[in-house]
């Protein structure tokens, strides 16, 4: 056995003793079951496997999914849940566009095109990395390869204009290369991979590519600033007439000639993508399926081969990036079981809003739906319109849609929480909102809704003065 071997065994051996300890030596608690140190103990483990790099992390990741259902803290099911997920479908559809995109050849084009058109000097060329790497970096999530496309460029290019290997000169022109391609890609949906895992740890909420990017703009923005001020003016050279020489670039642009068919097509698909990304929240239609529709586009065109999707599909990645969501939502699980738990000891509760809905606390369920009052206003209703599973939906937000003979009218949801569950009835038969529209005509059941404002809404005696 090698000393690297023993090393890893070693730290295997660590991380399961710290499970154990964690996950049985400790007392039960009211705040924390058996179950919960459990779960504890096994992210212990996996911290220690990551820290030590004793197994790779996508090992990692399968073996404490395993370990989950071994300790039968969630089913396989649960435990795997998040791997049919949108988020993971739509890492592997951008992936899979990345191949496709990076095969036709139009990523080099076009930073090879935009690198062409600043000056020789030293604060152009710093300038024209950021750009091409700002281009570049909504377009694909794999940040090795827009890196890769330009550092060559920056290796060249400092060769040629005399700037010192590890000087600050040099260091400001990598960086450059570096920043906009590597990092500044998380301010965009499809531009790195690592937003899906980021997604994944922010407990149930939903993003398109457009509210991503609005939460990210100014982040971004003041990233911009500094790294170029950092890179232009703190690392420029102290000999100002320093010049690169860009013919070689040239060069390479001119040897790829005409645009090709391949180019045209990989484009064409791309952007098709990316407006349907960005009007997401106008046609509803997946962002994960998007991304694998415009996978299939791109095989039917030939630019994604099987043997590219087996070589260059980065599955560790999407292992681990799926089996952390999975960690991430089991948790959410065995802490929504214990709040459940808790909460079927309780007397059951019921508020209604003066908006007319009603929420009712039973059995540790929490479910929402309308009014007799709000019923009987709307007349014959003839579709509902069901919210979204999974969406976090504030107090006083619109939480879905009731169409009856006289008009389309927006249900709100009574208080913050997260949509569980909907009433799939309700798709083939709407009128049991006017049959029993507190009873079998619920509309979903809210997983931890914030107790603090159920406590502010209307009792029954209440709302019933208040409609009169």
């Amino acid at each position: 056995m090698s000393k690297d071997v023993k090393k890893k065994l070693l730290f295997v051996l660590l991380a399961i003793a710290v499970m154990l300890v964690i996950g049985f030596v400790p007392a039960e608690t009211e705040a924390m079951s058996r179950t919960a140190w459990q779960y504890l103990g096994i992210f212990g483990l996996m911290l220690v496997l990551l820290i030590t790099a004793a197994l790779p992390d996508w090992a990692t990741c399968l073996a404490v999914l395993a370990l989950l259902v071994v300790f039968k803290i969630g089913t396989v099911s649960e435990v795997m849940s998040q791997f049919g997920s949108s988020t993971v479908w739509l890492v592997i559809g951008i992936f899979t566009l990345s191949i496709g995109l990076n095969n036709s050849g139009f990523l080099k084009r076009i930073a090879l095109w935009i690198v062409t058109k600043f000056p020789g000097t030293y604060r152009g060329q710093v300038t024209a990395m950021f750009v091409s790497g700002l281009i570049t970096s909504p377009l694909i999530p794999s940040s090795l390869a827009k890196t890769g496309v330009l550092s060559p460029l920056t290796a060249q290019g400092s060769e040629s204009s005399g700037i010192e290997p590890s000087s600050k000169p040099a260091l400001g022109i990598w960086t450059a290369c570096f920043m906009p391609t590597y990092y500044f890609g998380c301010a965009f949906m499809s531009g790195s991979a690592y937003v899906a895992l980021m997604i994944g740890f922010m407990g149930g909420m939903e993003f398109t590519w457009g509210s991503w990017f609005s939460a990210l703009w100014p982040w971004l923005v003041v990233s911009i600033v500094l790294t170029y001020i950092f890179c232009a003016v703190i690392c420029k050279p102290k000999q100002t007439t320093a010049t690169f020489s860009t013919e070689f670039i040239k060069e390479q642009y001119k040897a790829l000639g005409p645009m090709s068919k391949k180019e045209k097509q990989g484009i064409v698909i791309l952007l098709v993508c990316l407006i349907l990304w960005l009007t997401q929240s106008v046609h509803k239609i997946d962002a994960g399926m998007v991304a694998l529709l415009g996978s299939a586009a791109m095989a039917f065109c030939g630019l994604i081969t099987t043997p590219d999707l087996c070589a260059k599909g980065q599955w560790n990645l999407i292992i681990f990036i799926g089996g952390g969501r999975c960690q991430h939502t089991q948790s959410s699980i065995d802490k929504h079981n214990n709040t459940r738990r808790k909460r079927g000891a309780q007397a059951t509760m019921k508020k209604y809003t003066k908006e007319h809905q009603w929420i009712e606390i039973a059995e540790g369920v929490a479910k929402v739906g309308i009014t007799h009052f709000a019923a009987d206003e709307l007349g014959e209703i003839t579709f509902v319109e069901l919210p979204q599973v999974g969406t976090l939906i504030h107090g006083g937000e619109p939480l879905c849609v009731i169409e009856s003979v006289k008009a389309a009218s927006d249900v709100f949801m009574p208080v913050t929480g997260t949509v569980e569950s909907v009433n799939e009835e309700l798709d083939k038969h709407p009128e049991m909102v006017n049959d029993d529209p507190e009873g079998n005509g619920w509309i979903c059941t809210v997983k931890d809704p914030d107790e603090a404002a159920i406590n502010t809404l209307l009792s029954e005696e209440e709302y019933k003065a208040f409609v009169g």
